[in-house]
């Protein structure tokens, strides 16, 4: 009997195409070559983030290529081993440098 109904429900579910598997989901996030969300917390607000090229990134990775709130941010790291932005809308300095702080800690570069 909860067989019959894991097959209704599975086959309603395949029709609406709104529920995915999570190796559906999976495929999703590969197809777009994005990780994980990562978050992190400034100035006492949440925000999440995407690293674009993670798997590309060891100890001597000196750019990095972010998504955040939709728009594609890069960072670089300069001469003082400060993260930067490079390019795109002006986002707070101390914010760029937290994000790659952030990025650096979780991959131990």
């Amino acid at each position: 009997m909860d067989e019959d109904i894991f097959e209704k429900t599975n086959s309603s579910r395949e029709k609406k195409g709104t529920i995915y598997s999570l190796e559906q989901l999976m495929m999703k996030s590969v197809d777009r070559k994005m990780a994980l969300p990562m978050r992190i917390t400034y100035n006492d607000k949440d925000y999440v983030y995407y690293i674009n090229n993670s798997s590309s990134i060891d100890k001597a990775t000196t750019e990095l290529q972010i998504v955040l709130n939709g728009e594609t941010i890069d960072l670089v790291k300069d001469d003082r081993k400060v993260w930067v932005q490079k390019g795109g809308a002006a986002l707070d300095p101390e914010f760029v440098q937290a994000l790659g702080r952030s990025v650096s800690l979780r991959f131990r570069m």
